[in-house]
C-alpha cells in the first residue's frame, strides 16, 4: 500500500511580487463577500463584518491550523451570522497551494481542486493596506502609540470594514470614503484576553485604548505624510491618527 504523497504548500506566483499578496475578495453565491488576507505563504485571515480568522501553516503536518478567532461588533459584541465566512473555515484547512495569475488567486487542496477564487483588491490611500496606528490624539496632543502599549497592532480598512486593534483587544467599525475624505462610524473594541504593558504596567491602557476609538470615530481628511505615512485631520485640521504602512 502506498501512502498518497502531502504537498508541501506552494506558492505559484504569474508576475507578481511575493510581497504584493495583500487583499483579495471572495463572494458567495448569495453574494456575500468575504475578504482574503494573505501576508506570507504560511498565514491567512478571513474577514467578515465583526469576525477574523487566521490560519498558520503548521511545519510538520503541512496543514493549517487554527491561529486567531475574534469575534464581536464593539460594545455590542454581537456576532452576525456568515455563510461565506463558515464555509471558509471549513476550506482553508485543506488547502495546499495558493496559485496567484495576475488578478487571480486560486487556492488548491491536495486533490489538486481548485476550493477558493479570490479577486485582487487594488490598494487605494488608505484601503486594501495593513497600517499601524503610530500614534493619536488624547485630546490634548499626540501620543505615541509604541509608548503607550508597547509594539503596535495593525489596523485595516477594507471593504467598508475597520478591523484590527486599538492596542487593547479588537477594533471594529465601519467606513465609506469621498475623495479625500473618510467617514469612521461605529467604532469600538472589545477585549479578548489580558491588557498588558510590560515596560509601563501602570499605563492607563483602557483610557488610551478610549481615546484612540474617539481619534477614530467621525469624518477626517486624509493627508499624505511621505511614501508611507498618512494623517487623519478632523474639521479643524488637527491630525488625529497617524498610521504608518506596514
Amino acid at each position: 500500500m502506498h501512502a498518497r504523497p502531502i504537498l508541501a504548500l506552494a506558492l505559484i506566483l504569474a508576475g507578481c511580487a511575493s510581497n504584493d499578496l495583500s487583499f483579495w475578495t471572495v463572494r458567495a453565491p448569495s453574494g456575500e463577500p468575504a475578504i482574503l488576507q494573505v501576508r506570507r505563504p504560511d498565514y491567512v485571515t478571513v474577514y467578515v463584518p465583526c469576525r477574523a480568522h487566521s490560519w498558520t501553516l503548521d511545519p510538520t503536518t503541512r496543514h493549517f491550523s487554527h491561529s486567531f478567532y475574534e469575534a464581536a461588533c464593539g460594545a455590542a459584541q454581537s456576532t452576525p451570522s456568515s455563510p461565506v465566512f463558515d464555509r471558509l473555515g471549513a476550506i482553508i484547512p485543506t488547502v495546499r497551494i495558493m496559485h496567484v495569475s495576475g488578478n487571480e488567486l486560486a487556492l488548491i487542496d491536495d486533490h489538486g481542486a481548485s476550493v477558493v477564487t479570490a479577486m485582487r483588491l487594488s490598494s487605494s490611500t488608505i484601503e486594501n493596506r495593513q497600517w499601524t496606528l503610530e500614534s493619536f490624539f488624547d485630546g490634548q496632543s499626540l501620543r505615541s502609540t509604541a509608548a503607550a502599549f508597547g509594539p503596535p497592532n495593525p489596523i485595516i480598512f477594507v471593504e467598508g470594514m475597520i478591523q484590527g486593534s486599538p492596542g487593547c483587544g479588537a477594533l471594529t467599525g465601519e467606513y465609506s470614503l469621498s475623495a479625500d475624505r473618510i467617514r469612521m462610524t461605529d467604532v469600538g473594541y472589545f477585549l479578548a484576553g489580558v491588557c498588558f504593558n510590560r515596560r509601563n504596567p501602570h499605563a492607563p491602557l483602557f483610557q488610551f485604548s478610549d481615546e484612540i476609538v474617539d481619534a477614530l470615530n467621525g469624518e477626517r481628511t486624509i493627508v499624505r505624510d511621505g511614501a508611507n505615512r498618512i494623517r487623519l485631520l478632523d474639521n479643524a485640521g488637527r491630525t488625529q491618527v497617524v498610521l504608518r504602512a506596514m
